[in-house]
C-alpha cells in the first residue's frame, strides 16, 4: 500500500513540476534559514553549561548606585577573595580570582604578543571543568612560576616536543614552567584562555593588596543548598568592614552581588567587562525572524498544497468508486504531503552545510549542528512531520469526505471557502513581510545614523598604539618626543583610555562640599590630549607647559559642570580632588570642553574629567593623510629602538569605533539577509498561487481575449485582488513594526526617527514586488494562443 502511495506522489510531483519546485523550494529556503538561526541561538544559549558544579558557581559584582542608576561591576580587587573566603567560609565551597590579560610570550626564539593569558588561582581547574590533556588539576598550578597551555600554544610554541618542564618568559619578565596542557573546552565557555599562570606570582606587589585595585574576576563556589538570596543580606556588613572609612569619606557606598556564571555570557548589564558577550535581545529578534520566516514557508506550503489538491477531483471520485475509503485517501493525501516535505529537508541540509562555513567566516564563531544530533535530529524530523501532516489536513479531510459522483463533476468545496483560506494566507504572508521590510529599512537608517553623526572629537588618520609593556611605559616621554620631531606626524598624546575606549569611573571631592563625593568617567592623560582629538573648548584653555600648575590642572566636559550645579562661566579655576589618586592630588579646572561622544552611541554623554597623571596605556597619534604608510614605518622604528622585544601593535581610531557597533551591525546584516529570503519565499508562493489561479481560469482568459480583451485589462483582472490584499497587509504590518522597532531604536541613546518614508517604502517595495511577479504569470497567460485556451481540458 504504502509503495503504492509513493509512486502515485511521486508521478504528481513529476506532473505538476514547476507547481511542485515551486512548493518544495519556497519551504526549502524556509527551512535553511530557520535551522541555521536555530543553530546560532543554540550556540549562543550553550555558553559555560558544561562545568560540573556551574549551578552553584557565582561571579561577585559590585554594585554602584549613582545619578544614572544601578550600575553593575565586574573587576574587582585581589583582596575580595581572601576577604570573603575568611567572612564566608562556611558557605563558600572555593573562591578563585581570574585575571584576563596579555602579555609577551618568548621561548627561544619565538616571541609573540598573546591575548588571552589569563592569571588565576592555584585551583582554577578544580574550580572550573576545562579538561587537561597531561597534568593534575589538583597540583598542576601549585607554584607561582607555574603556567599551563592549550594544546595549539603547546604546538605553536614547541611543535612535535613534550612541552612539560619547558621554562617560557612572561612579558620579558617573569620566567615559567609549562606543567600542564589544556585540551580543546568540551562547550562554549566566556573564559577563552590560551595560557593560565598563577596570579600569586604578583602578590608581593603593591597594588596587587589594594582594594580599590580593580583588575580581575572573583568566583564563588556555594555549598549545596544555599541560593545567593541567603548571602545577600550579609554583604553590606562585609563591605562596611572592608571599605568603612571610604564610605564616610566619599559619602556613597558600594555593594555586592551574585551573578549566576550561565548568565554571565548573555548579560549586558555589566561594566568594564573584559570578556566577550552574546546578546538577549539578538537572540529575540533572531528567533522571532525565525518563526516568522517558517510561518511564511509552512503558510506557502499549505495554501499552494490546497491549491493543487482540488485539481484532483476527478482522481478522487475514481478511487473512491473502485473502492476506496476514506481512511487510505487520507493517508494518501498526508503521506504525499509529507514526502514533500522531507524532500524540503534533506535540500534544507544540504544548504545549511553549503552555508554553515561562510555563516561562521562572518559571525567568527564556530557553529555546527552535526556535532550535536542528538539534539537536532529529532527536533528537525519532528518539525518536518508536523508541517507535512498540517499541510496536508485540510486538502486530505475536505477531499476525501466528498461523494464520488460530486467529486467526478469536480463540485468540491466553495469557492467563497477556498477563496477566504487562500487570501488569509496572502494576507500574513504579506503582513509578515512589509514587517520586515520596515525592521530592515529602520535598521540601515540607524546605523547610517550612526556612521555620520559627529562624534565631536577628529577620528580619521589617528593611529592607536598600544602601551603593553613596561619597557615603553617607562620611556614613554622619550617615544613621544622622537615622534614629535617627525613632519609627518601632527600630535601625540598618551593616556589612559582612547575615545570608544576605556573610561573608568572616580569619585570625585568639591571643595567647599565636604564629604560629598562626585562619579565622574575619567581620562588620565599629558598635555596633548584634547589637541590629538580635535576638541573644542566652550570655556578655558588646554594644558600648556607655559603654565607650570597645569600638572595640577583638570577639563571637564559640559555635561559634568551641568551635574556639579556650577554654570559655564564660574567653573573656571573650581578646585576638585581626586582621593583615590596617590596623595589625594587636587586638581584645578581650567578649561571646559564641549560634549564629545568618547562612548557608544548607545549610552547618554556622562560627565567626564581629563586630567593629568602617570596611567599610560595607549598613544594615540594624529598623523597627515598623505603620508600615512611612511609615517607608521617611522613609528614601529622608533618603537623598535625603545622595546625592540615586543612587537608594536596599532590600529586606527575610526576603525576602533566601528567595533563599538560591529555585533549590532553584523547581526542586523543577517537579519535584513533573513527578511529578503523571506520576501522571496512569499514571492514563491504568490506566483504558485498566480500560476495556478491562471491554469485555473485558462478557458475564461481565451473567451475574454475572443470577445475583445487586450493584455492588459487581462493582467488587470489578475493584479487587482492582490493589490486590495497587499494594502490590507500594510494596515495590519505598520502599526506592529513601528512599536518593534520603537522598541529596538530605545537601545540608543542617540537615534534617528521613524517615519512616514519607510512605511511608505516598505509598502511600495511588497506592492512592487508582488505585482512583478503575478504580472509575469498573468502576461505570459494572457499572450497564449486562445484557440488552445479553449480546448483546455
Amino acid at each position: 500500500m504504502w509503495r503504492n502511495f509513493l509512486k502515485i506522489g511521486l508521478r504528481n510531483l513529476l506532473k505538476h513540476r514547476l507547481f511542485s519546485m515551486v512548493n518544495i523550494l519556497g519551504l526549502a529556503l524556509g527551512m535553511t534559514c530557520v535551522i541555521l538561526i536555530s543553530i546560532y541561538i543554540i550556540h549562543e544559549k550553550q555558553y559555560d553549561l558544561f562545568h560540573a558544579n556551574g549551578d552553584r558557581i557565582y561571579r561577585v559584582l559590585r554594585v554602584n548606585n549613582d545619578e544614572t542608576g544601578t550600575n553593575y561591576v565586574s573587576p574587582t580587587s585581589a583582596p575580595y577573595a581572601t576577604g570573603l573566603a575568611n567572612d564566608f567560609g562556611s558557605e563558600f565551597e572555593s573562591v578563585i580570582r581570574v585575571s584576563p590579560n596579555d602579555g609577551l610570550v618568548t621561548y627561544g626564539e619565538k616571541s609573540f604578543n598573546e591575548k588571552q593569558f589569563y592569571l588565576a588561582d592555584a585551583n582554577f581547574f578544580e574550580f572550573f571543568s576545562y579538561p587537561l590533556i597531561k597534568g593534575d588539576p589538583k597540583t598542576v598550578l601549585t607554584n607561582p612560576t607555574d603556567v599551563v597551555l592549550t594544546e595549539a600554544m603547546a604546538k605553536k610554541y614547541f611543535g612535535d616536543e613534550d612541552p612539560i618542564g619547558k621554562i617560557i618568559r612572561y612579558d620579558n619578565q617573569n620566567d615559567l614552567k609549562v606543567t600542564g596542557i589544556a585540551g580543546p573546552f568540551p562547550g562554549n565557555s566566556h573564559l577563552n584562555f590560551d595560557f593560565v599562570a598563577n596570579v600569586t606570582q604578583y602578590k608581593d606587589r603593591p597594588w596587587f593588596a589594594g582594594w580599590w585595585n580593580n583588575f580581575l574576576f572573583t568566583y564563588v563556589l556555594l555549598k549545596p543548598g544555599l541560593t545567593p538570596e541567603d548571602l545577600l543580606p550579609r554583604f553590606p556588613a562585609f563591605m562596611d568592614k572592608y571599605f568603612g572609612e571610604d564610605f564616610k569619606k566619599n559619602g556613597r557606598r558600594m555593594d555586592l552581588a551574585l551573578e549566576p556564571l550561565k548568565s554571565i555570557y548573555l548579560s549586558r548589564e555589566t561594566k568594564f567587562d573584559l570578556v566577550p558577550h552574546g546578546d538577549k535581545q539578538t537572540i529575540f529578534i533572531f528567533g522571532g525572524v525565525s518563526i516568522l520566516v517558517l510561518l511564511i514557508a509552512a503558510l506557502n506550503f499549505m495554501n499552494l498544497s490546497t491549491a493543487k489538491s482540488s485539481t484532483r477531483a476527478k482522481e478522487v471520485g475514481l478511487r473512491k468508486v473502485v473502492g476506496a475509503d476514506r481512511m487510505s485517501l487520507i493517508k494518501q493525501f498526508l503521506g504525499e504531503s509529507i514526502l514533500v516535505a522531507f524532500m524540503a529537508l534533506g535540500l534544507a541540509l544540504g544548504s545549511v552545510e553549503l552555508l554553515l562555513p561562510y555563516l561562521n567566516a562572518f559571525l567568527e564563531k564556530s557553529l555546527s549542528w552535526t556535532s550535536n544530533l542528538s539534539l537536532f535530529a529529532p527536533v528537525f524530523i519532528g518539525g518536518t512531520l508536523l508541517i507535512g501532516i498540517i499541510a496536508g489536513l485540510y486538502p486530505a479531510f475536505i477531499l476525501s469526505g466528498f461523494k464520488p459522483v460530486d467529486a467526478m463533476k469536480q463540485k468540491l468545496f466553495s469557492g467563497a471557502r477556498r477563496s477566504i483560506l487562500w487570501k488569509g494566507v496572502v494576507v500574513t504572508q504579506f503582513s509578515i513581510s512589509i514587517f520586515l521590510i520596515i525592521g530592515t529599512l529602520t535598521m540601515l537608517r540607524q546605523f547610517d545614523y550612526v556612521n555620520s553623526k559627529s562624534l565631536g572629537f577628529r577620528k580619521d588618520h589617528v593611529l592607536l598604539v598600544e602601551l603593553n609593556n613596561s619597557d615603553i611605559r617607562k620611556k614613554i616621554e622619550s617615544f613621544k618626543d622622537q615622534l614629535r620631531s617627525d613632519p609627518g606626524i601632527l600630535s601625540v598624546s598618551s593616556m589612559s583610555g582612547e575615545p570608544g575606549g576605556f573610561h573608568d569611573r572616580f569619585g570625585f571631592e568639591i571643595s567647599g562640599k565636604a564629604g560629598e563625593s562626585f562619579l565622574m568617567r575619567t581620562v588620565f592623560s599629558d598635555f596633548d590630549y584634547a589637541k590629538t582629538f580635535d576638541l573644542s573648548f566652550v570655556s578655558g584653555r588646554d594644558f600648556s607647559l607655559e603654565f607650570g600648575t597645569d600638572k595640577e590642572g583638570m577639563l571637564l566636559n559640559e555635561t559634568a559642570v551641568r551635574a556639579l550645579g556650577w554654570s559655564l562661566d564660574n567653573t573656571i579655576g573650581k578646585k576638585i580632588k581626586v582621593p583615590q589618586l596617590r596623595g589625594g592630588n587636587e586638581k584645578t579646572v581650567i578649561g571646559i570642553v564641549r560634549d564629545y561622544h568618547f562612548s557608544s552611541l548607545k549610552e547618554e554623554i556622562q560627565p567626564l574629567a581629563i586630567t593629568t597623571y602617570n596611567d599610560n596605556r595607549v598613544c594615540a597619534i594624529k598623523i597627515k593623510s598623505d603620508q600615512v604608510q611612511e609615517t607608521i614605518s617611522k613609528i614601529e622604528k622608533a618603537w623598535m629602538g625603545i622595546a625592540p622585544k615586543f612587537p608594536m601593535e596599532y590600529k586606527f581610531l575610526d576603525q576602533s569605533l566601528e567595533l563599538l557597533y560591529r555585533n549590532d551591525i553584523k547581526e542586523s546584516r543577517l537579519i535584513i539577509v533573513f527578511s529578503v529570503l523571506a520576501i522571496i519565499i512569499a514571492c514563491m508562493g504568490l506566483f504558485g498561487l498566480a500560476a495556478f489561479s491562471a491554469e485555473k481560469r485558462t478557458k475564461e482568459i481565451g473567451v475574454r481575449k475572443i470577445l475583445g480583451a487586450n493584455i492588459a485589462q487581462i493582467v488587470s483582472l489578475f493584479t487587482k485582488e492582490f493589490v486590495l490584499l497587499i494594502l490590507a497587509s500594510n494596515v495590519i504590518a505598520v502599526p506592529l513594526a513601528y512599536f518593534a522597532m520603537k522598541s529596538w531604536l530605545d537601545n540608543f541613546a542617540y537615534r534617528t526617527d521613524q517615519t512616514v518614508d519607510t512605511f511608505v517604502m516598505a509598502g511600495a517595495i511588497t506592492l512592487a514586488i508582488a505585482l512583478f511577479t503575478i504580472s509575469f504569470q498573468a502576461i505570459k497567460t494572457s499572450i497564449s494562443n486562445p484557440v488552445q485556451a479553449l480546448k483546455y481540458e
